[in-house]
């Protein structure tokens, strides 16, 4: 290791003074420097973040391109749409804005918490199973 002119003076000027400013300065200097590597961690860990962020947007930006996607995409939103149609359309406004009171109007078991109160519809929690032995039946209080 070469000490040159500028390593020379560090060692015999800044270094010492550097040591002298800390023990003169105590607490605050304790204080201001730890500030200081908290500021530089927070911006070192915001940097990352935008870069974490940046990366997953191209990623994105990737998979919405692909070819696959733009064809299924379409596809399946207009299957989706003609079944709400026409399962819309073989309700009657009547039975739409209807309001099912009566426990009579109800699939399953009516005394069930988790009966989901419509003449469509058997549970919320299980709306394909029987209510007989089902692990969810709750009984009103």
């Amino acid at each position: 290791m070469k000490i040159d002119v500028l390593m020379a003076l560090h060692l015999a000027v800044i270094a010492p003074g550097v040591f002298v400013m800390f023990t003169y300065g105590g607490f605050w200097t304790l204080l201001g420097l730890l500030t200081a590597v908290a500021l530089f961690y927070l911006a070192i860990n915001n940097w990352r973040s935008r870069q974490r962020r940046k990366a997953l947007l191209d990623r994105l930006r990737n998979f919405r391109g692909r070819p696959w996607i733009e064809q299924e995409v379409p596809t399946a939103d207009a299957i989706f749409t003609s079944a709400v149609i026409a399962h819309l359309g073989s309700i009657s406004i009547e039975e739409i804005t209807a309001r099912h009171d009566t426990r009579d109007e109800v699939i399953g078991e009516a005394s069930c918490i988790n009966n989901a109160q419509s003449k469509y519809l058997r549970c919320a929690v299980n709306p394909e199973g029987p209510c007989k032995g089902c692990k969810h039946y709750e009984t009103q209080a």
